[in-house]
This record gives structure tokens, C-alpha cells and sequence, in this order.
């Protein structure tokens, strides 16, 4: 497959006389992912199967001017089957043999309030998107899709030094 991934921040003095704007993000375009039982077993592909995306995704979008910043994410899963490779079922076995592409949404808001002080503020999964699939899925293996809690809020403060 390929990899790869960029991080670029560029000034913004119209935005605020400290501000900057950073884009970063990652992609993952996977062609194979193969296994095999034994020597005398056929390969088993499951590139594009449930877990396993052959596209997916994260863009970062980070605005901050001195001690506060906003972030948005962008998670993107790749459409994939449901469809056990090698096994034979009747026609409408499965009731999700596809399941389309989906982007998830997360919102963060950051204040510095004095040296090693901050407040936050996040809602993950903004437009509520559920799972592309019903979880558990092929026999209780769960694989982790931001959707599966739901849209949340999380509010916060924090302490370092």
C-alpha cells in the first residue's frame, strides 16, 4: 500500500498580529492485505473488507492566535464489503454487504489561560454519523469507527508543568 502524510503552517497576520493556520493530515491507500492459513492454503485478501478500508483518511485544520487555538478533524473510512472471501451464500444473506464511505467530524476549541493553565472544549463526531455498519459485526468482532458513541461533548481544564 502507500503512506502518506504532509504537516504545513503557514502565518496569518490578517487573522490576528500571532495567528497561524496549520494543515496536516495522512492518508493510507492499501492494495493487498493477505493471508495465508498454511502452505498448501490459498491467499486470503482483505483489502476493502470490513476493518479494512482500501482508502482512508485524516485532515487536521489548526487556527491559533497566542493562547487560543481552534482545530478541526476530518476522519474518512473508505467503503468496504462485508463479504466473506471464498464462501458461498445465497443472495441477500447478508443484510449490509456494502457499506459507503464515510467522514466523521470533530470540533476543539483551546484557551491558555496562564503558564500551565488551559481550558478546553470538543464535540467529537459534530453531524452525529452512526457506524457504516451494524457492530458487532462477523460474529462479534467490533472494529473501531468514531461513530460508535455517538456525537459527545467534552469540556474540560487542564494543569502542567
Amino acid at each position: 500500500g502507500i503512506v502518506a502524510s504532509w504537516d504545513y503552517r503557514f502565518r496569518t497576520p490578517f487573522l490576528g498580529a500571532n495567528s497561524a493556520i496549520g494543515i496536516s493530515g495522512s492518508y493510507q491507500r492499501l492494495f493487498e492485505l493477505s493471508t495465508r492459513a498454511g502452505a498448501d492454503n490459498s491467499k486470503v485478501d482483505d483489502a476493502g473488507k470490513l476493518g479494512y478500508p482500501k482508502n482512508s483518511g485524516v485532515l487536521n485544520v489548526n487556527y491559533s492566535n497566542g493562547p487560543f487555538s481552534l482545530l478541526a478533524n476530518f476522519n474518512y473510512t473508505g467503503k468496504v464489503t462485508n463479504v466473506l472471501q471464498g464462501v458461498e451464500e445465497p443472495e441477500g444473506f447478508r443484510e449490509h454487504n456494502v457499506s459507503d464511505a464515510v467522514i466523521y467530524t470533530n470540533l476543539g476549541a483551546r484557551v491558555e489561560l496562564k503558564e500551565g493553565f488551559r481550558i478546553f472544549a470538543d464535540i467529537e463526531n459534530v453531524f452525529d454519523k452512526g457506524v457504516p455498519f451494524p457492530v458487532p459485526a462477523q460474529g462479534g468482532s467490533v472494529t473501531y469507527f468514531p461513530g460508535v458513541l455517538g456525537r459527545y461533548f467534552r469540556v474540560g481544564a487542564g494543569v502542567h508543568f
